[in-house]
Parts: structure tokens; C-alpha cells; sequence
């Protein structure tokens, strides 16, 4: 019981402690701005920080799945195409065993080539459905390393900015 009740005066006096700094400084002008620029960058930091982290990991997830595929090269026919942020096509080929399969890919950048009827593919005979076009889009891992590191330098920054402001 009396753990609990030093404890519990312990946390009482932090908290009393802060709310009186906190006051000191809300009276004075010069503290305000720099606490709440401090506060406003970890607002800013925080989120982009674990957003960063997240795509750099999927980033490096993805990277080491597409390592250890042994992709199969084919050509598809296009029998479907819809615009969703890029365009999705559905596409009809033939597997290595010469089966009939179906799939949808994804195309996000724009390419200064026309895509035709037929078009070279490359697919994962482990996973028929996982389909990408030769030649379309870019797939090499540094750029979207890149890419998903993006918001965690932004956030990184943020941070190192709030800490030297404090």
C-alpha cells in the first residue's frame, strides 16, 4: 500500500510540476511560439515518421518476394481495360503448360508507348493471377526504396528541427 501511495505522489507532484512550466511559459510571449512551433512539428513528425517506416518495410518485403520469383515471360491478350488511377487491363495468356489463365495488372505511369492487343508479359507459374507487362512501368527496387523513404526523411527532419527548437 505504501508503493502505490508513493507512486501515486510521485505522479501528483510530476504532474503539478508541469502544469505550473506550463504556465510559466504561457505567460511568456518568447516561450509560447517556440513551444508551440515544438508542438506543431511533432504533430507533423510523429505521423510521417511511422508512415515512413511502414512503406520502407513494405518496400523491403515486396523487394525480397520479387527475389525469389523465377518469373516466366509470355504474351498476353488484352481483353479489358479501366481507368483506375492508371489503368487496369485484364488480360487472357498461356502458361508454361500451355493452360488458359486470366489476370488483371496494374499500369501507374503513364509510358510514351501505345499498348496494343498483344503485349509481352512476364508471370509467377506459382501464382497465375500475378501478372506484369514487359516494358511497362519500372520495377526496379531502389526508386521505390526511394519513394517509401520519402515521408520518413520528412518526418526525420521535422523531428531534428523540433528538438533543436526546444
Amino acid at each position: 500500500m505504501d508503493r502505490i501511495q508513493a507512486l501515486w505522489e510521485r505522479v501528483g507532484g510530476a504532474g503539478r510540476r508541469w502544469i505550473v512550466r506550463a504556465w510559466s511559459t504561457a505567460r511568456d510571449p518568447l516561450r509560447v511560439l517556440p513551444a508551440l512551433a515544438v508542438a506543431a512539428l511533432l504533430l507533423i513528425a510523429i505521423p510521417l515518421i511511422v508512415t515512413g517506416l511502414s512503406r520502407v518495410a513494405r518496400a523491403g518485403i515486396d523487394w525480397r518476394s520479387e527475389a525469389t520469383v523465377r518469373w516466366h515471360r509470355a504474351e498476353g491478350t488484352v481483353t479489358g481495360v479501366r481507368d483506375a488511377d492508371g489503368m487496369l487491363l485484364q488480360l487472357r495468356y498461356r502458361d508454361a503448360r500451355g493452360r488458359a489463365q486470366r489476370a488483371e495488372t496494374y499500369v501507374a505511369a503513364p509510358t510514351k508507348q501505345w499498348i496494343r492487343t498483344r503485349v509481352p508479359i512476364r508471370f509467377d507459374p506459382r501464382e497465375p493471377g500475378r501478372v506484369e507487362l514487359i516494358g511497362f512501368g519500372s520495377h526496379a527496387p531502389i526508386p521505390a526504396l526511394l519513394l517509401a523513404g520519402a515521408p520518413l526523411g520528412g518526418g526525420v527532419a521535422a523531428l531534428v528541427i523540433a528538438i533543436s527548437l526546444w
